[in-house]
Order: C-alpha cells, then structure tokens, then sequence
C-alpha cells in the first residue's frame, strides 16, 4: 500500500511538471513568437514562466527547499492572475495555467507537511516571500520604467 501511494504521488508530481512545462513552452511561443519580446521581456512580462521553473526543478530534483520557494511565486503570480486577468478568449489559456499554478502550490504543501519537512518549507516560503517583494517592488519597477517599445505598446493594452 506504500508503494502504491509512492507511486500515485510521483505521478502527480509529473502531472504537474507536465502541465507546467507545456505552459512554459506555451508562454515562450506566445512572447517571443508572436508578440516578438526577447527573453528578459518574456520572462518580465510572463512571470508565471520563472515561478513555475523553479517549482520544476524542485519537484524533479525532489528538492524540498525548492520547492518551498516556489509556493509563494506560485501563489502570487498565479493565484492572483486568478483575479486579475480576463476570464474570456485568448486569457483562458492563461487562467487554466494560474489555476495549476495554484494546484502545484497546494500539492508542494500538502507534500511537505506530510513528509514533515518543516525546516526546508519555513526557509523556502520565507526566501520565497522575499523574492516576491524584491520582483514586486525593485525588479518590475526597474524594467518597467525603462522598458522597450514592444513591452510599453503591450502595456498599453491592458489599462
């Protein structure tokens, strides 16, 4: 019966790693194919790409340190698209990722306490929390301020 759940639980993590790399490949495509942003512009603008790459790493390495930094990224990046971007055409793509952002974040969690891994999922929400407020408040406002013509000409069409 352990086994059993070893193994379902390996195959939610892959699940996960799955869907999130798909939405990666998704956000690229979309940011830099189409929209012609480089890579420093896909990765500002589309946010959720960094944040699920760590919580990537961390599940493939079974890392839980990791991991654990991921939660609050996914949190705020996807939990709070939840409620910031549209609900209809071309956003729904981005709203099914937010929502696995949020699953991952929810399933990293769950993971942890049972395992009871305390030390390494207190470390990383801190660390994590604190990358959120460094992206939220110096790295976003830097690039923003600056930011190239195609990224302001994107930004106009969210006001």
């Amino acid at each position: 019966m352990i086994e059993t759940k070893k193994v379902l639980g390996r195959r939610i993590e892959l699940l996960l790693v799955a869907l999130m790399g798909v939405n990666i490949f998704w956000g690229a495509l979309v940011f830099m194919g189409f929209l012609g942003l480089d890579v420093l512009g896909w990765l500002i603008m589309n946010i959720c790409s960094p944040s699920e790459m760590v919580a990537i790493i961390g599940i493939l390495t079974k890392k839980r340190l990791i991991s654990s930094i991921s939660i609050p990224l996914l949190l705020r990046f996807g939990g709070l698209g939840l409620f910031i971007f549209s609900w209809s055409g071309f956003m729904l793509q981005g709203q099914l990722n937010h929502i696995i952002m949020v699953l991952t974040s929810i399933y990293i969690l769950w993971a942890s306490c049972k395992a009871r891994a305390w030390k390494d999922l207190f470390i990383g929400i801190v660390i994590g929390v604190a990358v959120v407020v460094l992206v939220d408040f110096l790295i976003f406002p830097l690039y923003f301020a600056n930011a190239p013509p195609k990224v302001k000409e994107l930004l106009e069409y969210y006001k």
